[in-house]
């Protein structure tokens, strides 16, 4: 197979259609060499920030268990920053949770729902650890970033994960390629210095578009959000009949200098200002203008019948116009929607951020994206990237085609080409540099195909013939293994383990170069910098550990089905769920259970965490509550995987970021981390930045998130497995 390089075609959609103009100096920054000494010290600055942040990182929930996002902790007195709409979601009365599971009552401050942006404060006694406060405003294009959360919402089994990326756009939002899910909304975005950058709002199709509030939109309303201002409001809601306008709408940003009037409603104090529609509105009181937006929460700051001063140019000519500020209310009418301005070349058929993806087709399948006169159509690749999710894979031809189109582009597209350019030749030099990185282990790993298409990697663990795999993959059918040089040979199944979904496999008549399963020279650690290895010379794909080696085997915990909060001497039941063990015990909303066979548990988690202890069929003893009435009920636990499902976004958003693997969950020990890889490349190590295997690539389970089983795992089973000749 030849060699592919990866990156998103939506992100050039979205950069070319909303970056901030990025600096010479900005760019130049991009021109550093990367080396493996290098990426070993970008390495030990984000363990150092993991291990001061992760305690300062927090789940935001509400006491009745509505709404459930991430916050951080900035200030030794319990101030949080998080999402306006975490905030919204979970109401007035707020329950803070740390990751080792204390529990903290909060209060909401104020909110920039404009922005996303909200404040909350802890009402428990004592000091806190904290984050230090960073500036966004000079954030460059390709500036290493770390984003925490509680992806997927709070689970005391693990700590926040964490996830390795780069800032791509700094604008009204700041995008990366740090990869988000539900339950990260409020969470902290980092700098390398550990300094808190932004908090994470919303996500798109692709896995590179992921938005935080930038730092700054908290610490220019520092003041006026601690006082518990609330202004603005959130994407789809409906619009305050009672703010303030002027009477204009904008058009997109067209220029570094101000956005373009569209239209102005008929007696609008817009309209007896002499403001006409193709003015370009440059700043207001004294402000300059980056986009409709600023405008916006600028206007929204200020009071009905405000003086507001307008800076405007009209061709050539700059005017300074004063209005007074109405109600939208008393215009008593709608504006009128603009006249659709003629396509052009920069706006068509592009997608907009945040869009609906097509229905995903297989890009492998697809012929390469060719015009009538056999260059690479770039709008073709576009059209494909959001059938599949933002991805598209290129061969080096059509990469270097690329890049000449976009050169070609560069006046079209103005100070934004740079930017685009910059991006995808740092990704191409960060993944070259990796390339030392997985050589030791490249000539172990070997394409496994079933009907002539590869579904997994295998990795030689012996000279003569053996190799490790994807078990589910090959369960049952004929498969090759591909030995490279247009050389196919049949395999056999040795063994498999379950538990793992490992598989262990032998082709005849094949000299292999087994790979070194030794440990390596130090046990996986949080932030550790990762690469999974493949069959080329580069890797498949490069991240972090995002959280230690953990028991991922839902069916070995026993499940009761409820949800909960605290109570002075033990937890409330706020919801049983319907067909589970709670439900058929009985357990009724409002029940405090007391104790769990004899121990007592006073937070959520702490309970939760004392039942996955337990196994499915293993009967408690709950002592509970109910009114003033005291009583005992032995309750069976379940295995939640045999109970009916229930559906949810988490699902879906998860499948926004590529495929995934068929069998993703259920193994005993798993490593995790953030390497988008595709689930036809597990089987192959994942590798430290000295080449040492931390493990077996398993599955690609979530947008945020692959496993691996961890190597010291993979040797014990191999002792197991007989020797060569003794009947395998």
């Amino acid at each position: 197979m030849a060699r592919h390089w990866y990156f998103r075609l939506a992100l050039i959609v979205l950069l070319l259609l909303a970056s901030k103009p990025v600096s010479a100096a900005e760019a130049a920054s991009s021109e550093a060499p990367i080396t493996v000494e290098s990426l070993k010290a970008y390495e030990h600055q984000v363990e150092q920030l993991v291990a001061r942040a992760l305690p300062c990182t927090v789940c935001v929930r509400s006491r009745n268990g509505a709404g459930s996002g991430s916050g951080v902790v900035v200030s030794d007195k319990g101030l949080v920053l998080t999402a306006a709409h975490v905030v919204q979601a979970a109401g007035r009365d707020l329950v803070v949770v740390f990751p080792d599971g204390r529990e903290v009552g909060a209060r909401p401050l104020g909110a920039n729902r404009n922005r996303d942006a909200a404040m909350i404060q802890l009402e428990g006694e004592g000091t806190y650890a904290y984050v230090e406060l960073g500036a966004s405003d000079a954030l460059a294009t390709n500036q290493w970033c770390v984003a925490l959360g509680h992806a997927g919402g709070f689970d005391p089994r693990r700590t926040p994960p964490v996830r390795l990326g780069r800032v791509l756009v700094n604008a009204t939002f700041v995008m990366t390629d740090s990869a988000l899910i539900s339950g990260d909304s409020g969470g902290p975005l980092f700098d390398l210095d550990g300094r808190l950058i932004g908090i994470h709002s919303n996500i798109g199709v692709s896995l590179s578009q992921n938005n935080h509030v930038p730092i700054d939109a908290f610490t220019q309303d520092w003041d006026r959000l601690l006082q518990g201002d609330t202004w603005g409001r959130l994407p789809g809601a409906a619009p305050d009949p009672n703010r303030p306008v002027v009477g204009f709408q904008l058009g997109p940003r067209e220029s570094e200098t101000g956005a373009t009037i569209t239209s102005v409603l008929p007696g609008s104090p817009a309209e007896k200002a002499g403001i006409r529609p193709g003015d370009v509105l440059l700043q207001v009181d004294g402000r300059d203008v980056p986009g409709p937006a600023a405008v916006v929460e600028q206007l929204q700051q200020k009071k009905v019948g405000d003086a507001v001063a307008l800076k405007l140019q009209r061709g050539d000519e700059i005017l300074e116009i004063s209005a007074n500020l109405v109600r939208a209310l008393d215009l008593n009418a709608q504006p009128p929607k603009p006249d659709a301005p003629p396509k052009t070349d920069r706006e068509s058929d592009q997608p907009k951020p945040d869009a609906a993806a097509e229905p995903p087709q297989d890009s492998k399948a697809q012929s390469p994206a060719k015009s009538d006169d056999g260059k690479l159509d770039l709008e073709e690749l576009m059209r494909r990237a959001r059938q599949d999710k933002g991805r598209v894979k290129l061969t080096r031809e059509q990469f270097e085609q690329l890049q000449k189109l976009l050169a070609e582009r560069g006046s079209m597209f103005g100070t934004d080409a740079p930017v685009t350019e910059a991006i995808v030749e740092w990704g191409r030099r960060v993944f070259a540099s990796y390339a030392p990185v997985v050589a030791p282990v490249r000539p172990s790993i070997l394409p496994v195909l079933v009907e002539n298409r590869q579904v997994a990697l295998a990795t030689a663990v012996s000279n003569d013939g053996r190799l490790i795999t994807k078990a589910s993959e090959i369960d049952g059918k004929s498969f090759q293994v591909d030995l490279g040089n247009g050389k196919f040979v049949d395999g056999k199944l040795v063994t498999k383990f379950d538990d793992y979904d490992l598989a262990v496999v032998r082709v005849e008549g094949a000299e292999l170069v087994a790979v070194n399963l030794e440990p390596a020279l130090a046990p996986p650690r949080l932030g550790m910098f990762v690469a999974a290895a493949s069959h080329q010379a580069q890797p498949e794909a490069i991240g972090v550990v995002s959280v230690l080696a953990r028991n991922m085997d839902a069916s070995q915990q026993g499940y009761l089905g409820v949800m909960l909060d605290s109570a002075d001497d033990g937890v409330r039941l706020i919801e049983v769920q319907p067909q589970t063990p709670a439900a058929a015990a009985g357990l009724e909303n409002d029940d405090v259970i007391l104790s769990v066979n004899g121990q007592k548990h006073s937070t959520p988690a702490a309970f939760a965490k004392a039942i996955s202890e337990f196994s499915p069929g293993d009967t408690v003893s709950l002592k509970l509550r109910r009114g003033d009435h005291e009583f005992d009920k032995q309750v069976a636990l379940a295995d939640r995987a045999a109970l009916p499902t229930m559906p949810g976004g988490l699902g879906m958003l998860n499948q926004m970021g590529g495929s995934l693997s068929k069998r993703r969950a259920g193994f005993k020990l798993a490593l995790q981390h953030d390497c988008p890889i595709d689930p036809e490349d597990c089987g192959a190590p994942l590798v430290d930045l000295d080449g040492r295997i931390l493990g077996i690539n398993i599955a690609r389970s979530g947008r945020v998130d692959s496993l691996a089983i961890p190597a010291d795992v993979v040797r014990e089973l191999l002792k197991s497995v007989p020797p060569a000749g003794a009947g395998s």
